[in-house]
């Protein structure tokens, strides 16, 4: 009844080869958890959200079944193998380069009959498919109940109901996959495919009336649903989601990581644990057990390994991080940052952006490099460009911003100026470059995934794996920006660049102490602003310089990490283009803002 195999897909061995390995792949809509499958399929984890894009790239992992090794192939979330996203060209290509024994198409239960059109372009290829049903529990909670056998017959391949949260149904899934990938009977031809036109969906009127089963009204589960559509329409009702949104913000960035992150975490791992017990435990080992003072100024001189990479890495940078993720998280599980994009879709309309474009921005508070890649999501190479400037411009990541207000909290008067000064030039700068650029928004249509309790586990486990990504991306490079740094200090090379450089700062009203966090935000602006909060514990500069310093910080270049990204993604032209226009804007800022403050004697 179900094709098992395809001889004109079949890779056929000789004798004497090895067989080559079975690739499997998954292939659906975005946000109906093709990552969370493959996550139990492979071992290998992956950051799995409650919105649309999360996977704007694909993955690959081996499973097992029956043992024997299987490749498992995650891809983005299509709607189309014809469109002209991204996206859809990723996994067109891998269908046409990998060509695999299976496909996996994974499909929102609830919402099955509104995704025909994907099915039934995948069917078309005639490749071996299974029909993963996913999420069947919250289904069956808005009171949707499947005939499977029912469904296999009208559909003509193996069915599955499953769900990745719960982990049910993942053994059936495996047991069919068993039996497609390595079942030896001789392959069959599916029913309905005809090699002229292909497979054509059935439109008979009663095609739903045996295989869609719904329960009644007065069910509690129903009561549940309307509870939770209540609840939608509350978050996306602008009256009440913009106060939230800004609530929930304010209350992420300035008390989470503000005051709790900076104000208390850092401090006391910074001064308790680095600054009373490791620093000086390290210097005395260093003293005593090691003879060249070379080796011990690059472990322990002004820019040591030790001093400045490790302590900014783990005392400074890694609380803010973790808590920012945290925040991130539990947003994202609830399935709130959807309803924020489309509270943004006509605000972000002014940039150039829709809705979607919410998506990368807020992504970018995280990590830069994340964002760059994550505007992939959006239809047109011009909304992509627009996005790529605003996130190099404006949007800094995790660690920056909350050392940033952890800095700034205590003064709230310059905390409100450097707030709202950079709010400014942010939409001036994206309205103008909107209004600049030939072309027009592309059209796209924004997804609510259902509202869900976020689970402790989930978010927790969610937050380490994001947390451990970060610690093997900043520790490296921490540690070669310290090594860099104190090479060139030991040789006078960095007394010559900050003297070079002086001048620059000095028509900002700023001190030359400066000129060195900035060179940091060349390599890393989260770097920089370590050292930012360094000077201010120094009392090296006042209110003025702070809220100075701390918006042309905001406004600086991005990271190495993200304009690499930014340079795949874009190209070569495009992204010179950015980096001159965010010298320009960032300076003529400060420029701007020191005059202000001098006009007005802050």
């Amino acid at each position: 009844m179900f094709p098992l195999r395809n001889r004109s897909f079949e890779k056929v061995s000789k004798k004497n080869e090895v067989p080559a390995q079975k690739k499997v792949m998954l292939i659906g809509f975005p946000n109906v958890g093709k990552s969370l499958l493959f996550q139990h399929l492979t071992g290998r984890y992956a950051v799995v959200s409650n919105y649309p894009g999360t996977t704007v790239d694909y993955s690959r992992g081996n499973g097992r079944l029956a043992g024997k090794a299987v490749e498992i192939i995650d891809t983005p979330g299509i709607y189309s193998l014809h469109g002209q996203g991204q996206d859809e060209n990723i996994t067109l290509e891998l269908l046409k380069k990998e060509n695999p024994s299976l496909i996996l198409f994974v499909a929102e239960a609830a919402v099955f009959p509104r995704v025909m059109d994907l099915f039934v372009e995948i069917r078309r290829l005639s490749l071996p498919l299974i029909l993963v049903l996913n999420m069947i529990d919250e289904a069956e909670q808005r009171g949707i109940r499947y005939h499977l056998p029912a469904l296999e017959s009208e559909l003509d391949v193996p069915v599955v109901a499953t769900s990745g949260t719960r982990r049910t149904g993942l053994e059936e899934l495996k047991k069919i996959m068993t039996k497609v990938l390595f079942s030896p009977e001789p392959s069959q031809t599916a029913a309905g495919f005809d090699s002229k036109r292909g497979w054509e969906r059935p439109e008979r009127d009663g095609l739903w009336d045996g295989v869609l089963l719904k329960q009644g009204r007065h069910s509690g589960i129903t009561a549940a649903s309307s509870r939770a559509e209540k609840l939608h329409l509350l978050l996306i009702n602008p009256w009440i989601g913009y106060p939230l949104a800004v609530f929930l913000l304010f209350f992420c960035f300035y008390y989470i990581m503000g005051i709790l992150g900076a104000g208390t975490a850092v401090r006391f791992l910074e001064e308790k644990l680095f600054g009373e017990i490791l620093l000086p435990a390290c210097s005395f080992l260093t003293l005593k057990y090691l003879g060249s003072a070379f080796v011990r100024e690059l472990l322990m001189g002004q820019f040591g390994l030790i001093p400045m990479a490790l302590r900014y890495s783990l005392a400074i940078v890694l609380p803010l991080v973790t808590m920012y993720f945290l925040c991130f998280a539990l947003m994202e599980d609830c399935g709130y940052l959807p309803r924020l994009s489309y509270l943004l879709h006509k605000p972000l309309g002014y940039l150039g952006l829709d809705g979607r474009g919410a998506v990368p921005l807020v992504l970018g508070f995280g990590c830069g490099t994340m964002g760059v890649l994550v505007t992939r999501l959006l239809e047109t190479r011009r909304e992509r460009f627009l996005a790529t400037f605003l996130l190099s411009l404006g949007i800094p990541c995790s660690a920056q911003i909350g050392l940033i207000v952890g800095v700034l909290a205590p003064y709230p008067k310059v905390f409100f100026l450097w707030g709202f000064s950079w709010g400014i030039i942010f939409s001036l700068a994206g309205v103008l470059l909107n209004r600049m650029l030939p072309g027009r928004r592309g059209y796209t249509c924004l997804e609510f995934p259902p509202l869900r309790l976020p689970q402790l586990t989930a978010v927790l486990r969610k937050t380490s794996a994001r947390v451990y990504w970060y610690i093997k991306e900043i520790i490296p490079f921490f540690f070669m920006i310290s090594l860099v740094f104190q090479l060139l200090y030991m040789n006078g090379y960095l007394a010559l660049m900050e003297n070079f450089m002086a001048p620059l700062f000095r028509h900002l009203g700023l001190p030359s102490e400066v000129t060195g966090i900035f060179l940091f935000g060349f390599l890393r602006r989260d770097y920089a602003a370590a050292g930012l909060y360094d000077l201010v514990r120094d009392g090296v500069l006042d209110s003025s310089s702070v809220l100075v310093s701390a918006l042309v910080l905001t406004l600086f270049f991005p990271c190495i990490a993200q304009l690499i990204i930014i340079i795949r993604e874009r190209g070569y032209k495009e992204s010179f283009v950015i980096l001159i226009l965010i010298a320009l804007i960032s300076y003529g800022a400060g420029y701007l803002l020191n005059s202000f403050i001098s006009a007005v004697s802050l």
